[in-house]
């Protein structure tokens, strides 16, 4: 009973763990013929998002970017800036499946003299996941020349910190490969 007792412990505070880390995945590709250190400033694309984003988050994620890339050396300048950035944040909702192949009484289905033993034990939740996707564009040319991605499971409840706070990351980590090196 105490086995029991202590392996479904075991089993929610690694669920905990793997939802509070929310370690954020981040991708990126750019034009690898494009002379990056040529851009000095920037603003943000003008953009009709749909309803369903909130515009709270996008303000934070704005001022983050613009945190980030003056601390770069960039300015923002709303008159013929070098660079335009697109800002897309979006939600989806997810489910994770887990077949442990086995299970134990009372989720079993037969007895073979040592316990419950036989069908396999499913078990399933759901979570958000949140995508941040930044786009930057040469306006010059209407090319987008680079984009970030990060990918990160949504904490259930989250704080106003809480959600700076992923915000800051996830630009953080995006923006950390921008502008890239230059070409060799």
């Amino acid at each position: 009973m105490e086995k029991r007792i202590m392996a479904g412990l075991m089993a929610a505070l690694f669920f905990m763990l793997a939802n509070c880390g929310s370690s954020i995945k981040v991708r990126y590709d750019y034009d690898t013929e494009e002379n990056f250190k040529r851009f000095k400033s920037f603003d943000f694309m003008q953009i009709s998002y749909r309803q369903n984003v909130d515009r709270e988050v996008l303000k934070r994620i704005k001022s983050e970017i613009t945190t980030n890339l003056k601390s770069k050396g960039f300015s923002q300048e709303t008159e013929n800036p070098d660079l335009l950035i697109a800002v897309h944040p979006s939600v989806k909702e997810g489910i994770n499946v887990s077949d442990w192949g086995y299970g134990y009484a009372p989720y079993s289905s037969y007895w073979r003299g040592y316990g419950y033993w036989g069908g396999g034990r499913i078990d399933a939740y759901t979570f958000e996941e949140g995508m941040l996707v930044i786009d930057v564009v040469d306006p010059k040319e209407e090319q987008m020349i680079w984009r970030g991605i990060a990918k990160a499971n949504l904490p259930e409840y989250a704080t106003s910190e809480r959600i700076d706070q992923l915000a800051s990351d996830a630009v953080a980590k995006i923006l950390e490969n921008f502008p890239p090196p230059p070409k060799k």
